[in-house]
């Protein structure tokens, strides 16, 4: 069986797709905005703006993951949480303020605008490697 290297894993290779802050419903098809407004802090209108969604959208239960490269960002930024709340040893209000904060290592981004730049594998590989789960991964 080949040996999948870092960039080509995916989320059921590393078992990370958890949804520990509970952003996706529970068959993984549905946005949760309200977590994700919880989570982030950001209000309907800034979130709406980043999912490029109307702002009544933001107040309902769950709304279906665009099909776009939108859903990659949203399935990283899910991932990231996951791991970062793994790091954080089961931490939600650490990983909240963790995925918020700018950041020095992504260069004053927060995780969260970084996996919206779509630039969400890097930091999944960095945060596997402080997870001692890619040796030899550096960011």
């Amino acid at each position: 069986m080949p040996v999948a290297t870092a960039s080509a894993m995916k989320a059921s290779d590393l078992g990370a797709l958890k949804n520990s802050l509970h952003f996706l419903s529970d068959d993984g098809k549905k946005l949760r905005p309200r977590a994700l407004m919880e989570a982030t802090g950001l209000g309907a209108a800034q979130l709406a703006t980043r999912l490029n969604r109307q702002r009544p959208h933001m107040y309902r239960e769950e709304i279906p993951l665009p099909t776009t490269k939108l859903k990659k960002c949203i399935i990283d930024l899910v991932l990231v949480t996951d791991l970062a709340f793994e790091l954080f040893r089961g931490d939600r209000n650490e990983t909240r303020r963790w995925m918020m904060l700018p950041n020095t290592v992504l260069f004053g981004k927060s995780p969260f605008e970084f996996c919206f730049a779509n630039q969400g594998d890097s930091l999944i590989e960095w945060l596997n490697t402080r997870l001692n789960r890619i040796p030899g991964s550096a960011f």
